[in-house]
């Protein structure tokens, strides 16, 4: 219960929920603070609806997470994860399996709850190009499983980016922040 009220979770896994709408689904976020029986205080559901508003998607607050684009299932989890209410989320390859425009809203999301809702959004990410964009921070993990850390820009300067694939076919293009085959 205590671990639930400091981080928040979103995984790649894709919950079986649709059988629920967006504001039920966004209600589970709110479970380590409901108490035994799990009830929803007024309180609660104000947490809820400003969760759902903070991801935009107010306007399918009634609608079942079955009739949702991946997109927007994610867009429903960072809010169950927001309805916590916990200083930290932490997220598992966020954009994985979205489409491009999806994959560039869901990163702009995430840069803007970390800086309006003072938030430590911690995430995995195989999108080099949207996380040199949007992140404050980046930690590298390179092919022989060092750990470079700093600004996206430090760690361009540095050439910390050419060290993280072996292959000497592919290289990191500054120009448009993202990798290219030679």
């Amino acid at each position: 219960m205590e671990r639930a009220r400091f981080m928040g979770l979103v995984s790649t896994e894709r919950i079986a929920a649709g059988g629920l709408t967006v504001t039920e689904l966004v209600e589970m976020g709110r479970q380590p603070h409901t108490g035994f029986l799990g009830r929803l205080s007024k309180q609660d559901r104000e947490v809820v609806a400003h969760a759902i508003e903070s991801v935009g998607m107010t306007h399918k607050a009634d609608c079942y997470t079955a009739s949702l684009s991946d997109g927007e299932r994610q867009k429903c989890m960072i809010a169950r994860a927001l309805a916590q209410e916990t200083p930290v989320i932490v997220l598992d390859e966020p954009t994985a399996f979205l489409d491009v425009a999806s994959r560039i809203e869901t990163m702009q999301l995430l840069s803007d709850l970390a800086h309006t809702q003072d938030k430590a959004v911690l995430l995995s990410s195989h999108d080099m190009s949207q996380s040199l964009i949007k992140a404050d921070s980046l930690w590298l993990i390179t092919h022989d499983r060092q750990v470079l850390t700093g600004t996206p820009s430090e760690l361009i300067e540095q050439g910390a980016m050419e060290r993280l694939f072996p292959s000497p076919n592919i290289r990191f293009n500054p120009t448009i922040l993202d990798y290219e085959h030679k």
